[in-house]
């Protein structure tokens, strides 16, 4: 589920990018689809490292002025997740927060980039023995999707 939200969201940046003009921008954004299409072919044929490859080597591109600050944000958010769950799977708890943290770093939101974040991280802290320090991020995490619930319950209220 998460995969299919993130092209969503990714779809939707795109279009956001290309209607507001900005070349740079709309390629910026079509080559984040284009990675996560080939790491997620990579990954459908067992090959972790490649996906690896390709999300390490997009983190490394530098982001256009011209895109949105917010749209840079979750789209990389979404990388350094997706890196820090193949880390978590290899059993790299290490690399895992490190990818994690990497995320968080390009700054907090109320949404499901940030929260996704946080639960990553958690497991992987959970996973080294660091029970406490999972149990605030799975905290943060809770926080975030309970504000993102009430707002959506509130939006039904005003129908």
């Amino acid at each position: 589920m998460n995969r299919i939200l993130a092209t969503f969201m990714l779809l939707a940046l795109v279009w956001g990018a290309t209607a507001c003009g900005s070349e740079d921008a709309a390629i910026y954004m079509a080559e984040a689809r284009s990675v996560h299409q080939r790491a997620e072919r990579a990954l459908a044929s067992d090959d972790h490292a490649g996906a690896t490859d390709e999300w390490r080597a997009f983190l490394d591109v530098p982001v256009p002025q011209s895109v949105n600050g917010d749209d840079a944000r979750v789209v990389r958010q979404d990388v350094s997740y997706r890196l820090a769950n193949l880390a978590l799977d290899r059993g790299d708890t290490d690399a895992a927060i490190r990818w994690a943290e990497q995320g968080l770093n390009e700054g907090l939101a109320e949404d499901v980039f940030t929260a996704n974040l946080y639960v990553v991280r958690g497991a992987a802290r959970q996973a080294a023995g660091r029970d406490i320090d999972a149990a605030s991020d799975y905290h943060e995490a809770l926080l975030i999707n309970d504000a993102l619930l009430q707002r959506l319950l509130g939006a039904g209220d005003s129908e």
